[in-house]
C-alpha cells in the first residue's frame, strides 16, 4: 500500500518539527560547551582557595551541585592537573580555621 501523499499544512508541520530538533540540538550543544567552561572556572575559583560555599553565594547554587560538578571535571580531567590545588586548598583552610580559633 502506497503512502498518502502529504497535505500541504502536514508538509509545513514536518518543516517545523525538523526546523525545532535542530535548534534543541544547537542548544543542547551550547549547553554542553558552557558547561564545560564554567567547570574550569569553577576549578580555577577552588585553585584560588575560594570555597564551595562561597561559589554558591554568588551563583545561587546548592553547594552539591557545585560538589557534583567538580566531581566531574576531575574525572575529565588527569590527577595532575587537580590533586595539588585539592590538597592544598584543604590544609590552606584547616590552617586559617585553626588561626582564627587560637
Amino acid at each position: 500500500m502506497a503512502a498518502k501523499p502529504m497535505t500541504e499544512e502536514a508538509t509545513a508541520l514536518l518543516a517545523e518539527a525538523v526546523r525545532q530538533t535542530n535548534e534543541i540540538d544547537d542548544c543542547r550543544n551550547r549547553v554542553t560547551q558552557l558547561g564545560a567552561e564554567r567547570r574550569e572556572v569553577l576549578a580555577a575559583l577552588r585553585e584560588h582557595g575560594v570555597t564551595y560555599k562561597v561559589i554558591a553565594a554568588a551563583t545561587g547554587l546548592h553547594s552539591i551541585t557545585l560538589q557534583q560538578t567538580m566531581k566531574r571535571w576531575r574525572d575529565e580531567n588527569p590527577i595532575h592537573m587537580w590533586e595539588g590545588f585539592t590538597k592544598n586548598t584543604a590544609t590552606a583552610l584547616k590552617e586559617r580555621a585553626a588561626a582564627d580559633a587560637g
